[in-house]
């Protein structure tokens, strides 16, 4: 599936049809520009107890904040829109 981008310090970021950003995208071009470590993926982000608060809250006024998608069962990414994308 083709999905619009958006350039950020070189690299394409993904966004789907409802205006979620991929973060894994967002970690490559975060990474890329040195803003970034390895230790800071986004598995290890979504994890974390403060970001999960900072989501309840956020999700509360929403439909989907974020969600974790595997198309076609090929690969795992991670789409958050809004503050979510602020946040990380």
């Amino acid at each position: 599936m083709k999905y619009p981008t958006v350039t950020i310090n070189g690299i394409s970021v993904r966004v789907d049809n409802e205006g979620r950003y991929n973060l894994n995208d967002l970690h490559t071009a975060a990474v890329a520009n040195g803003e970034a470590t390895e230790s800071q993926k986004p598995s290890k982000f979504i994890r974390s107890a403060q970001v999960r608060r900072f989501i309840e809250a956020l999700t509360k006024g929403q439909k989907v904040l974020w969600n974790k998608i595997n198309p076609l069962g090929l690969t795992m990414a991670v789409i958050i829109r809004g503050y979510g994308v602020l946040s990380y």
